[in-house]
């Protein structure tokens, strides 16, 4: 009987914290969108808010035409 609630134990330590591995790896995401957003607005570069518009922001980054990025 505690073999078993030890694992219970365990899944559950290890469900949460993969919970919370992901919960980290989505705040760094946001983290390096909201900076790339912060560094392209420098340039005046702006886009609707939301991490949605990433691809937007990144065609513009890659847009060698684009004069506003130096």
């Amino acid at each position: 009987m505690k073999c078993r609630d030890a694992n219970v134990e365990a899944g559950r330590r290890f469900i949460s914290r993969d919970r919370d591995d992901r919960a980290a790896v989505a705040w760094e995401v946001a983290r390096i969108f909201r900076s790339r957003v912060g560094h392209l607005a420098e340039f005046g570069v702006v886009a609707p808010r939301g991490i949605h518009k990433a691809e937007e922001l990144t065609a513009v980054i890659a847009d060698d035409a684009d004069e506003r990025i130096p």
